[in-house]
């Protein structure tokens, strides 16, 4: 059993460098096209098999997320991780802007200014804890008519 242990091993893990490519004459070097690492057949490299494809690629690029300010449809785009929806709010009105948490009207003031809001002083601090950008003219929103 011992004498089939080493060859296992070995055919498993490879063998060492020195046992690869004795003096670099031939043998199976990891170089050569047919048993080597690099070699089409077998390498991790090829389409079909690789990490690094687009068919089965676990390494996908993400859209950036978007700023406070932008118009957004979900929590998972915004950086903030809020997407504050109008309509949340009031039944007769939409629009959806990334927002973000708050304890304090100024907080929210000073991210619309920053997201370059047209009246920054209209932001305010919901009870919800969320930023409310309808009247810092952040955003686009709307209500239909016979709204409140």
């Amino acid at each position: 059993m011992h004498r089939l242990l080493i060859p296992l091993l070995m055919l498993l893990l490879g063998c060492p460098p020195a046992l690869n490519n004795p003096g670099g004459g031939g043998g199976d070097d990891d170089d050569a096209t047919g048993d080597d690492d690099d070699a089409t057949g077998d390498d991790d490299d090829v389409t079909m098999d690789d990490d690094d494809v687009t068919m089965d690629d676990d390494d996908t690029i993400d859209p950036p997320l978007l700023p406070i300010g932008m118009e957004c449809t979900d929590n998972n785009e915004c950086a903030s991780g809020v997407c504050w929806d109008f309509a949340n709010y009031d039944p007769w009105c939409g629009g959806a802007v990334c927002s973000d948490r708050c304890e304090t009207t100024e907080a929210c003031i000073d991210l619309a200014f920053f997201a370059g809001a047209g009246s920054p002083d209209g932001a305010r601090c919901g009870e919800d804890g969320l930023c409310d950008f309808v009247g810092a003219s952040l955003g686009a929103f709307w209500c239909a008519d016979g709204a409140n």
